[in-house]
C-alpha cells in the first residue's frame, strides 16, 4: 500500500553549520512519516508496539534551510512479528535526497517479546502486489 505523501519544510533547528539538513534528522523524519501514517493506540489497544529493528539510509542529495520535503512511505512487507517500510525523500522540485527501509518488529508491551501483527493492521498496510 503506497502512503499519501507527508510534507515537512526544512527549518533552522534541521541544519547544521554548513545550511544543509543535519544526517540525524532524515532518520527521525522517516520515523514520523510512518507514524503519521500508522496508528500507534491500534498497536497499544492490542497491547503491543512498534520497535526500530533494523535501518538503512542511502542520501544522495542535501536537503537546504527552507526546502520542502516529500515523503513516500511504502509497506515492503510483513512478517508475522515485523514490518518493513521504504521511505523515499524528496525535495519540491522532485530531487530524490535520502531513500531509507525501516524494519519493525512488534512486540508485547510489557514483555518486549515478538508478538504477532494485529490482523486489522495487518490488512490496512499490505504491501503493493
Amino acid at each position: 500500500m503506497s502512503l499519501d505523501a507527508l510534507r515537512y519544510q526544512v527549518e533552522y533547528v534541521d541544519i547544521d553549520a554548513s545550511g544543509v539538513m543535519h544526517f540525524s534528522r532524515y532518520t527521525s523524519l522517516m520515523e514520523t512519516a510512518i507514524f503519521k501514517k500508522i496508528e500507534l493506540a491500534d498497536f497499544n489497544a492490542a497491547e503491543c508496539d512498534l520497535m526500530v529493528v533494523n535501518l538503512k539510509v542511502r542520501y544522495h542529495h542535501p536537503a537546504q534551510y527552507g526546502d520542502i520535503l516529500i515523503f513516500d512511505v511504502d509497506t515492503l512487507n510483513i512478517g508475522f512479528a515485523s514490518l518493513l517500510f521504504e521511505i523515499k525523500i524528496k525535495n519540491n522540485q522532485g530531487i530524490l535526497l535520502a531513500e531509507g527501509h525501516l524494519n519493525f518488529g512488534c512486540v508485547d508491551l510489557n514483555t518486549h517479546k515478538p508478538v504477532q501483527i494485529p490482523p486489522e493492521i495487518n490488512q490496512l498496510l499490505q504491501p503493493n502486489k
